[in-house]
C-alpha cells in the first residue's frame, strides 16, 4: 500500500500532488495525527486556515442503526481542537488513524469528527464541500461494515 501511494503521488498529478511538495487546500476541519507513529497516541480536531495545505486521507464508513459512537458536536468541538483521545475512537476510527499514520500520512478526514454534527449552519456550509474533500485527499478508505 506504501508503495502504491507513493507511486500514484509521484506519478499521477491528478490523483495526488507530484513530488514531495503538496499543495492541496486541507479541508475546513482535519484530524491531525500528529508527526509521530506509535499507535495509541492521541489526536487533535484541527481547522486550519485557507492557506494550509498538505496531503490527507479521508474514511468512506458506514455509522450503522445506532449511530456514530463518537462525533463532533457544539458541546465537545473545543475539546476535539485539544484533543481527542485513542481510546475513546471507535475501532475503526483507530485503524484508519494507524493506517494513515502507517502511510506516513499525517492528516485524516472523518466526517463524524470533522462536520459539527448538530450544528444545521455547520452542515449547510460543509456538506457542499464533501464531493471535492473526498476528491482532493490522496486516499480514500473504505469501512463497509464493522
Amino acid at each position: 500500500a506504501r508503495k502504491w501511494l507513493a507511486e500514484c503521488c509521484e506519478n499521477h498529478t491528478s490523483c495526488c500532488d507530484a513530488g514531495d511538495a503538496p499543495t492541496r487546500v486541507l479541508p475546513n476541519r482535519i484530524l491531525d495525527l500528529g508527526t509521530h507513529e506509535n499507535a495509541d497516541e492521541d489526536i487533535c480536531l484541527l481547522e486550519p486556515t485557507a492557506l494550509y495545505t498538505g496531503r490527507y486521507i479521508c474514511l468512506s464508513h458506514c455509522w450503522g442503526s445506532s449511530g456514530c459512537a463518537l462525533k463532533t458536536t457544539t458541546r465537545n468541538a473545543d475539546e476535539h481542537k485539544l484533543r481527542i483521545q485513542f481510546s475513546d475512537l471507535p475501532k475503526t476510527f483507530q485503524h484508519a488513524v494507524n493506517f494513515t499514520r502507517w502511510l506516513g500520512v499525517r492528516y485524516l478526514w472523518i466526517d463524524a469528527l470533522c462536520i459539527i454534527q448538530d450544528d444545521q449552519d455547520d452542515w449547510c456550509r460543509e456538506s457542499p464541500t464533501m464531493a471535492s474533500v473526498y476528491a482532493d485527499s490522496c486516499l480514500t478508505l473504505s469501512a463497509a461494515s464493522a
